[in-house]
C-alpha cells in the first residue's frame, strides 16, 4: 500500500511541476515588455538572410559560352614527342636541403 501511495504522490507531483512550467512560460511571454520596441527597418535577420542567400535566374544565359574552335586549342593537352630526364640526376637533389632550418638560440628582441 505505502510503494502506491508513494508513486501516486510521485506522479501528482510530476504533474504539478509540468504545469507550474507551462503556467510560468505562458506569464513569462506575456509580461515580456517588448511590444512597445519597435524592430529598425534597416536591418533584421530577415533583410540579412535574404541578402546572403543564393539568387538563381529564372532563365540560363549562354552569351558568354561562345567559343570558337581556335579557343578551344588552348585547352587540349600537349605530349612532348621524346621524354627528357635531365632534371632528375640524383646527384642534385639534396634531401637535407628540404629540411626546415632550427636556429641555435631564440632571440627574443622586439
Amino acid at each position: 500500500m505505502k510503494a502506491t501511495n508513494y508513486t501516486a504522490a510521485k506522479n501528482i507531483l510530476k504533474s504539478i511541476i509540468i504545469l507550474t512550467g507551462i503556467f510560468l512560460l505562458q506569464i513569462n511571454t506575456l509580461l515580456a515588455g517588448n511590444e512597445k520596441s519597435i524592430p529598425s527597418e534597416e536591418f533584421s535577420f530577415n533583410s540579412l538572410i535574404l541578402i546572403l542567400s543564393p539568387s538563381t535566374p529564372k532563365e540560363a544565359d549562354f552569351n558568354d559560352a561562345a567559343m570558337t574552335v581556335s579557343d578551344l586549342t588552348i585547352l587540349v593537352p600537349s605530349v612532348p614527342a621524346e621524354a627528357d630526364f635531365s632534371d632528375s640526376d640524383p646527384a642534385t637533389i639534396s634531401i637535407t636541403a628540404l629540411a626546415p632550418a632550427t636556429p641555435t638560440e631564440a632571440d627574443f628582441t622586439d
